[in-house]
């Protein structure tokens, strides 16, 4: 059974003009299972960014798009442990708090007997089976997803702040995800500024 898959990243930077004289620039960062997924993220990423951060539409923008980066991912029990005790904070709230499906199933912390291993229903009900691994065959994990679509879910954080009124939360939110991928803060610095902020 192969234990990586592959992920690809893209950084675009946004330029906004009003005219004026007055400019603003944002980093976008999106991932993706492939190509197809990648671009279908980046263009949600770049609407966004534009309307987050130009909500009456004084700007014109433009995008310059960056270069696609393969990431390859190990999947054995000691880096998926790294990789989540380094984002344990973030993926606390997404998995178990707000329960985003793509990104974990908290439930199996609640119900042992619902478990992967024995099949389970998705969102939708429909019935998954076992995993190949599971049921004694071989696994083919060529069209997973990456690991690090866990991301998205802040954004997703932010804009359901915002759909709701809620326009300063929403913005708090944007801003502490723009901190970590900027590479400003870490993610527990990024969390901790939620927390005070009464976000998480």
């Amino acid at each position: 059974m192969r234990n990586y898959i592959s992920t690809l990243f893209q950084k675009n930077l946004l330029h906004g003009d009003d005219g004026g004289g007055g400019t603003i620039d944002v980093e976008a960062t999106s991932a993706g299972g492939n190509a197809k997924e990648l671009e279908e993220n980046a263009l949600k990423q770049i609407a966004f960014v534009e309307e987050s951060n130009d909500p009456t539409h004084i700007y014109t923008w433009t995008v310059t798009r960056g270069e696609l980066v393969t990431v390859y991912w190990q999947l054995d029990k000691t880096n998926v442990s790294i990789f989540a005790d380094y984002l344990a904070d973030f993926l606390y709230l997404a998995v178990i708090t707000l329960q985003i499906p793509q990104m974990g199933i908290a439930k199996w912390k609640q119900d042992p007997d619902y478990s992967p291993r024995k099949g389970w229903k998705d969102d939708a009900g429909t019935k998954r089976e076992p995993t190949p691994s599971d049921k004694g065959r071989k696994a083919d994990f060529s069209g997973a997803s990456g690991l690090f679509a866990a991301a998205q879910g802040l954004l997703a954080y932010s804009e359901a702040l915002r759909e709701s009124g809620r326009i300063r939360d929403a913005g708090i939110v944007k801003f502490a995800y723009d901190q970590i991928f900027n590479l400003t803060w870490s993610v527990t610095e990024a969390f901790d500024y939620l927390r005070k902020n009464g976000l998480v």
